[in-house]
């Protein structure tokens, strides 16, 4: 898509922590930091951040509509309904705070 930049939010910080890492480091999942190392060579930048699951709900609903309809897919127009419904909840949470 050109992306130059890439911002990646997660909510593992054992893994984001071992992604920043530039050691190769004893984890069972080793061969998966490493190939991310590798594709953040494609980016002039990228910069990873921990939030909460409880903020990070979106993401996790992407990732079951992903599963669920097993084919790799790129969400730029349509936004799955599953989605929509959670970031309405959270717009909704988020705004009652105040």
């Amino acid at each position: 898509m050109g992306f130059r930049r890439l911002e990646v939010e997660g909510d593992a910080l054992s893994v984001l922590k071992n992604i920043r890492s530039r050691e190769v480091g004893k984890s069972i999942i080793r061969p998966i930091i490493f190939h991310i190392q590798q594709l953040k060579r494609k980016f002039e930048a990228v910069t990873f951040t921990f939030v909460p699951r409880k903020v990070n709900e979106a993401t996790d609903a992407l990732a079951i509509e992903g599963r669920r309809k097993e084919v790799g897919q790129i969400w730029t127009n349509v936004i799955p309904k599953l989605v929509q419904t959670v970031v309405r909840k959270d717009r909704i949470a988020w705004k009652s705070r105040f």
